[in-house]
């Protein structure tokens, strides 16, 4: 039981990493006025 309560507390860990991560990138991207969720023809003037 207390492995398998470990290997789900790490689970949780890397999904709140990547989140992060994620959150990170997506701030450096707008700051320089890119929107990350936009299609790559849609950025093109």
């Amino acid at each position: 039981l207390e492995t398998d309560l470990s290997r789900l507390g790490e689970a949780f860990a890397t999904e709140d990493q990547i989140r992060s991560e994620r959150d990170y990138f997506e701030r450096l991207l707008l700051q320089h006025d890119i929107d990350p969720w936009a299609l790559p023809d849609e950025q093109e003037n």
